[in-house]
């Protein structure tokens, strides 16, 4: 069982560094999500998001102007997609909202838009925004929303 242990450590290090990764992409591509400031063996260092306080994820946030918030995150992923990935677990527990701003977190699943599976995990990042928004009386399609996101 040792070489479990060891390989354990080796899978938690390869998130660490493709977290980092997509992190520096998602920062190229101009999407609003912590910087990067280091990482080494299973630690990654970002910048805080908030002022004296961490801002809270957007399932603990009421939304001044809930159309708007929507069209900001939808545009976050559009952006990202262009920058040819997929968040693959956008939730409103992976938005953090400081000024009334989107800022998306947890790129450890963050995948390229040319992998196999990449359409679906799109489709399910958009139901998972369009069902939290639901709830402030905001309906959207998925499918104009992907087309709007994707291009296609």
């Amino acid at each position: 069982y040792e070489f479990l242990k060891k390989q354990r450590r080796q899978i938690i290090f390869a998130w660490t560094q493709r977290e980092y990764r997509n992190l520096l992409k998602a920062e190229q591509a101009g999407i609003s999500s912590p910087k990067p400031l280091a990482v080494k063996n299973n630690v990654l260092v970002e910048e805080m998001i908030g002022g004296d306080d961490p801002a809270p994820p957007l399932k603990n946030h009421q939304p001044q102007d809930p159309q708007k918030l929507f069209r900001q995150i939808i545009q976050q992923m559009k952006k990202l997609y262009k920058g040819e990935l997929i968040h693959a677990d956008l939730s409103a527990f992976n938005i953090l909202i400081h000024k009334e701003k989107p800022y998306l977190i947890d790129f450890s699943q963050t995948t390229l838009t040319k992998t196999p599976n990449s359409e679906e995990l799109l489709r399910r990042d958009i139901g998972n925004i369009i069902s939290f928004f639901r709830k402030y009386g905001i309906e959207a399609d998925s499918e104009e929303i992907f087309k709007k996101v994707a291009g296609k």
